[in-house]
This record gives structure tokens, C-alpha cells and sequence, in this order.
């Protein structure tokens, strides 16, 4: 990224909730993300409310060395007003540390299992 950044590149960060994984109660989660499920019970109890976590994530990307901007996706209209509310303010709090050796199985989702 910092390299790309360096050299003029407008760097775009997408699927900053993992496709709405880390936004969802780690109850509902399909068996394939079950590595995340202790990390996602204790990042909900650190941020117990959607938009925070939503705000925390938003914020946690965009504070990364040469990222940009973010791509979010939405559902419906509310979306995209509640999303652009996660970067009307200064929020600095750090996430729980990620499960060490996630497989990139479970972070890229074009390597999830098709349903």
C-alpha cells in the first residue's frame, strides 16, 4: 500500500466489515468462521453497539499508512446515511488483538465456501 500510495496511487480499501462478518452476532456465523468466534465475542463486548463497531473499523482502516479512502457497501438508503456517520468522528480505540494464523480462507471472501 505504502509503495503504491508513494507513487501517486489513490488507495481504496472494500470489505471493511468482511462482508458484514464482523458486524454479525458470532451466533449466527456460519461453521466456517468459527476461528473468529472468540475474537467476535470479545470485540462485541468491547463496542456493544453496531455503529460503534461499524465507527471502530471505519477508522481502523482509514488510519492505515496510505489508505485513502473506504468502500462501503449497503442494503438500503439507511445504510449509507448510517455509514457515513462512522466517519463524522474522532474515534482512536483499538481493536482485540486478531487470532493468531487466520487462514486466508477465512478473510478473503472470494476463498469462502460457496452456499
Amino acid at each position: 500500500c505504502t509503495e503504491l500510495h508513494a507513487h501517486g496511487c489513490e488507495i481504496h480499501a472494500r470489505s471493511v466489515f468482511l462482508q458484514g462478518v464482523l458486524l454479525a452476532s458470532p451466533a449466527d456465523l456460519p461453521s466456517h468462521f468459527k476461528p473468529l468466534r472468540t475474537w467476535l465475542e470479545e470485540f462485541m463486548s468491547r463496542f456493544p453497539s453496531k455503529m460503534e463497531r461499524a465507527q471502530v473499523l471505519v477508522n481502523y482502516v482509514l488510519d492505515e499508512v496510505g489508505v485513502d479512502f473506504v468502500v462501503l457497501g449497503a442494503e438500503a438508503t439507511e445504510q449509507v446515511l448510517e455509514w457515513g456517520h462512522c466517519m463524522d468522528v474522532e474515534f482512536k480505540r483499538t481493536l482485540p488483538c486478531p487470532p493468531a494464523g487466520l487462514d486466508k480462507a477465512i478473510i478473503n471472501p472470494s476463498l469462502w465456501p460457496k452456499s
